[in-house]
């Protein structure tokens, strides 16, 4: 009977915590948003290879979360064009985010070929109606 009652108990607490995950919903002002990145090891870099490995996650992790703000918050795109008796002199492109991200998570960080990062990042946005 006390087996019963424990079990009972630890599915109740897992099913309670499975439900706490995802309570993104719409309807109370919510979005999840994902991002993914991408990281590389650099052939001609000397250092360690443990090392050239971390750095390649960091660079993941971080275009993830970039990834993530430009959803969000959008992107400032500045171009410039110069002409003169019709020939196009130069042309530049310009762009930039700016936010601050609460509560992402880092849903993955694996490699997905040798030398490739991949990561997944989730947050939730709440907004107000």
């Amino acid at each position: 009977m006390i087996a019963i009652r424990f079990f009972l108990l630890l599915l109740l607490t897992l099913s309670t915590a499975a439900v706490a995950e995802d309570l993104c919903l719409e309807d109370l002002g919510c979005r999840r948003f994902t991002g993914v990145g991408l990281g590389v090891v650099r052939d001609d870099d000397k250092r360690p290879t443990a090392i050239k490995q971390v750095v390649a996650m960091r660079a993941a992790k971080l275009e993830a979360v970039r990834s993530l703000a430009e959803q969000i918050h959008g992107i400032k795109i500045a171009t410039k064009s110069d002409i003169t008796t019709s020939q196009l002199i130069g042309d530049r492109a310009n762009m930039e985010t700016s936010s601050v991200l609460h509560g992402v998570r880092f849903v993955k960080v694996e490699p997905i070929q040798l030398g490739i990062y991949q990561a997944v990042a989730e947050v939730d946005y709440y907004w107000q109606q």
